[in-house]
């Protein structure tokens, strides 16, 4: 591609040659190199000089023209024109002929660096016709019809008057069809450029640069002219235009960027850095990866030595592989670079000799392997850890392969069995701990381990002496690559811990056994408070104190159901609510009622276990509701009782007319006793209570059902400040 490049360059017709913003000379082409008499003296710089300063000598010798160079040139690469041309007389020497003339073009080159095309065409014979046809018309029909370049003569209005045989050869037309059709059929005058070149011609009469023709079969041609407007012998204004057709020359140009561009388009495409270097290891060539990856501009690149972004201690291993690559062709080295992103790195480079007419170069790569090597530090790093975790393990652990054979052991693993590393390693895990019958049951094992499954169960095992040991064993695969290579098995203990569980189960019977007990015993007492209080009642005169007697009574009753119901279940700290509250209801007759109050109590209640310390001030606030409303509505007639659950929250409903709402209502009066006991109970639960009487009287009771600890009877200070 490089040979395409070079063959493109060096295919323009003239001198080339390509220049740095600094005036530095990076390419010339053959023309430039070997053809210094077909252009002027200001071309004979070579590559590698300055040629700012080859026109700056010029200049001091008296060239005018040298001067107007070091403006255009600087004027194309500031950005002030895309291009810039001058056309100039040669000097009158042994090397160029007397009245030769030359073309100079400075064009921006479409790159990254900052560069511009010198290209020197030899003008003379354009000049000489134009000189010509002022000095004798017999030379000016010669010239004329000989040009290679074609002429055109025309009115400024774009009559065509004559036209030499170059030109029709070059736009496809005849002499006649020329002059018949006029300029409109070989020229577009609202096109930009031909618009630019008329308005120069009219405002200085002469114009010379690029036009836009168009070829009689519709193509459009590029070429070079020459314009001049002059007058004729009768006055007349005319147009002399002289042309050549430079489209193939514009089309290399084009192909030149094209392939510029194709070019840095591979090369910033390589994955990783790329780079070329010479001998002297000078980077030449780079791509985006170097300045995005590496933090540096292209000005620090291009002016540092390679091992300038290599740390000192590298140097020596860098420049010995680079030596072997010059000399065997290639290289590959790991090695430390310097980057101003982030910090140091670490590159895998890469690099392949080639050779050119110019020397010996090297065309290289480089991939950041950085998080590869603190990926194997850090695999190193957890080797290291696990090792030492498996050797200091207080489990005992074995690890094997899946042939069941023992890989290796820790110190654990022989305090327990009583096997060293050296009796155990290489025999069979299950063989050597197990004995024959329970083998089968082992295989099974194996077999789920190396499937890919952990395996945990209590298991029986033997240690070297036969000592029959319960432990805890755990299995678990090691998988690499998708694949189960080992496992390791670890061992706990549970001798010790069995013992202990049996003893403590023992104890928890006998505690279990003691505290049923005591509720039997707490209930059983309170029955006979509740007795006592019965025969105080049959003895007494006054209602009233029959009355409190009977609350005092129904408050007893409520606790010593909790603790029936304890000792009945198997739980010592909660109770089945619903069958708790069936029974509370079922006692309603004992607070005074007879059978003349016709009271029909339908209870409705979901299964809901409840935590002692819920339940005793639940069973304490609806015992004291019931003597709120009975001992005051003796004639109620229907009282229907729910109990429900919406996820944690507990609704109780009491509902009919055996309530009175008006009893709840204070009216500024100081709140009863009951009814200040049911607000502490209900308190105790973070209960609320809701009373409304919309046709039918209805109480709720709304609390969060919890897992409550402390005492069930226990108040908040508050509370217990009522009392004092």
């Amino acid at each position: 591609m490089k040979d395409l490049k070079n063959a493109v360059f060096n295919a323009l017709p003239g001198a080339a040659a390509i220049v740095a913003e600094d005036g530095s000379i990076l390419s010339t082409n053959s023309s430039w190199v070997h053809g210094k008499e077909d252009f002027h003296k200001l071309g004979m710089a070579q590559p590698g000089s300055n040629y700012f300063d080859h026109c700056q000598k010029a200049v001091e010798e008296g060239d005018d023209y040298a001067l107007k160079i070091i403006f255009g040139m600087r004027e194309v690469l500031d950005g002030v024109k895309s291009n810039y041309e001058l056309t100039m007389p040669c000097p009158d020497n042994e090397q160029f002929p007397k009245k030769s003339w030359c073309k100079l073009t400075i064009s921006l080159l479409d790159s990254e660096e900052n560069c511009v095309l010198v290209f020197f065409e030899d003008v003379s014979k354009n000049m000489r016709v134009v000189r010509a046809l002022r000095e004798t018309q017999e030379r000016y029909i010669q010239q004329f019809k000989n040009s290679l370049s074609g002429i055109i003569i025309s009115s400024p209005e774009g009559d065509i008057y004559d036209a030499n045989p170059a030109a029709c050869k070059i736009l496809g037309y005849s002499k006649r069809e020329l002059i018949e059709g006029g300029r409109e059929i070989v020229m577009d005058l609202d096109h930009p450029v031909n618009q630019k070149a008329y308005n120069i011609r009219d405002e200085k009469s002469f114009y010379e640069g690029e036009k836009n023709y168009k070829h009689k079969d519709g193509e459009e041609l590029v070429v070079e002219s020459s314009s001049v407007l002059y007058k004729n012998e009768n006055g007349e204004l005319r147009s002399l235009n002289t042309f050549r057709d430079i489209s193939k020359q514009k089309e290399t140009l084009i192909n030149l960027k094209h392939e510029k561009k194709f070019t840095e388009a591979v090369i910033n495409s390589i994955p990783g850095t790329f780079y070329v270097l010479n001998k002297e290891m000078d980077i030449l060539r780079y791509n985006e990866a170097v300045t995005d990856d590496l933090g540096y501009t292209p000005e620090e690149i291009e002016s540092n030595n390679a091992l300038h972004y290599f740390p000192e201690d590298e140097h020596e291993k860098i420049i010995n592989s680079l030596e072997d690559a010059f000399e065997d062709g290639s290289t590959h080295i790991v090695s430390k670079v310097i980057s101003k992103n982030d910090g140091i790195r670490v590159y895998h480079l890469l690099a392949n000799r080639f050779r050119t007419e110019k020397g010996e170069y090297l065309v290289g790569t480089g991939t950041d392997v950085t998080d590869l090597v603190d990926i194997e530090k850090e695999k190193d790093k957890n080797y290291d850890m696990l090792s030492q975790l498996f050797e200091s393990s207080p489990l005992p652990m074995a690890m094997f392969s899946p042939d069941n054979k023992i890989v290796k052991i820790n110190n654990s693993f022989t305090e327990l069995y009583g096997y060293t590393k050296l009796e155990a390693v290489g025999k069979d895990v299950h063989r050597l701990l197990m004995d024959g019958e329970a083998l089968g049951d082992a295989q099974e094992i194996s077999e789920q381990v190396f499937s890919g499954q952990s395996y945990t169960d209590e298991v029986e095992r033997f240690t070297e002496t036969g000592e029959k040991l319960t432990v805890l064993m755990s299995a678990i695969p090691i998988i690499h690559e998708k694949e189960v290579v080992a496992a390791y098995v670890i061992y706990v203990d549970l001798s010790a811990q069995k013992k202990l569980e049996n003893d403590l189960q023992k104890s928890l019977g006998e505690k279990e056994i003691l505290l049923q007990e005591v509720h039997h015993r707490v209930k059983n007492n309170l029955a006979v408070m509740a007795g006592l209080i019965d025969l105080q009642i049959m003895e007494e005169g006054d209602l009233n104190v029959e009355n409190k007697l009977n609350d005092i009574r129904s408050r007893i009753f409520s606790i010593a159901k909790i603790h029936e119901n304890l000792y009945s279940n198997e739980s010592m700290v909660s109770i089945q609510f619903d069958d708790y509250l069936r029974t509370i209801m079922e006692a309603l007759p004992q607070k005074g009622l007879t059978e003349s109050d016709e009271l029909n109590i339908t209870v409705d209640a979901m299964p809901i276990i409840l935590n002692l310390n819920q339940a005793v001030p639940l069973g304490l606030a609806v015992n004291e509701l019931m003597n709120i409303v009975f001992s005051t509505h003796p004639n109620g007639r229907n009282l229907k009782v729910l109990l429900q659950k919406d996820q944690s929250n507990l609704v109780l409903v009491f509902e009919g007319n055996a309530i009175s709402t008006e009893l709840f209502e204070r009216n500024g009066e100081v709140e009863s006793f009951p009814s200040l006991l049911v607000s502490i109970f209900l308190s105790q639960i973070h209960g609320k209570m809701n009373v409304s009487n919309n046709g039918v009287s209805r109480l709720v009771i709304e609390f969060e059902q919890m897992d409550v600890k402390g005492s069930s009877s226990s108040l908040t200070e508050e509370q217990s400040s009522i009392f004092n």
